[in-house]
């Protein structure tokens, strides 16, 4: 953003592709800015003195769109998921593929069926195109309600695996390899449970352990989750999730 009105050329190598680093160049050269190289992992940009208005339309989250999905998976819904675009879930939607989650496309929407989850042998997050850091914890909920044993390994981040302690406290069966790797044996029946928010990404996949589980549960820092995930609390309710936001 800053090189879009620096003087001169700006080459900005290994730069990240992901669909929403790719919308935010198009928005800027909506703007008036002169960008080459929108969605591979060299950008050239070049200064302009100024930018302009512009209208643009954000396009889906596919984070967002990939945990609904997940949560209709972990407890066996249908759900149709609009807007979205198909090619920024081709890595997603492959690996509930293989967890034996049934879908639908059709047009801009993904419809998820009532699935029987069954285990993989690994799920690895890679740089896009791969399969997204951001739904890790997520997949690991859904791991835990799969038939069989599955390894998730984040080798990006490795905060990543260090909430399944309160997958654990919610009957989980879930066994830490390393920093960046858990073997999930499933499915387990998960309980109710006092849980607390480490980061938006574990915080919405401990949502989606509650909806799963048998009780009540009661999740801190909803603040966090909120930052990821507009109305999250409002748009669950609209499911049928029984779900309040208490002080």
């Amino acid at each position: 953003m800053a090189a879009c009105v620096a003087s001169g050329q700006t080459t900005i190598k290994r730069a990240a592709s992901e669909p929403h680093v790719v919308d935010l160049c198009h928005f800027l050269v909506n703007m008036g800015a002169d960008i080459s190289g929108i969605g591979t992992n060299v950008l050239e940009v070049t200064g302009v003195k100024n930018l302009s208005g512009a209208h643009h339309t954000i396009r889906p989250d596919h984070i967002e769109v990939g945990t609904f999905a997940i949560l209709a998976a972990v407890t066996s819904s249908k759900l149709t998921i609009y807007p979205i675009i198909k090619e920024d879930l081709d890595m997603i939607l492959l690996t509930l593929k293989k967890f034996g989650v049934n879908y639908q496309i059709e047009a801009d929407k993904l419809t998820i069926k009532e699935s029987k989850l069954t285990a993989v042998e690994k799920v690895v997050t890679d740089v896009w195109p791969g399969f997204p850091t951001d739904l890790m914890a997520p997949m690991i909920v859904l791991a835990t309600q799969a038939e069989g044993v599955t390894i998730l390994h984040d080798w990006m981040y490795e905060s990543r695996m260090f909430f399944v302690d309160k997958l654990l406290s919610m009957g989980a069966k879930v066994e830490i390899a390393d920093p960046h790797r858990v073997l999930v044996y499933g499915p387990s029946k998960l309980r109710g449970q006092k849980l607390d928010t480490p980061d938006i990404r574990a915080g919405i996949a401990l949502v989606i352990a509650a909806i799963a589980a048998h009780g009540k549960s009661e999740i801190d820092k909803s603040e966090l989750i909120e930052r990821g995930y507009e109305n999250i609390v409002e748009r669950l309710s609209a499911l049928g999730v029984r779900i309040r936001e208490v002080s």
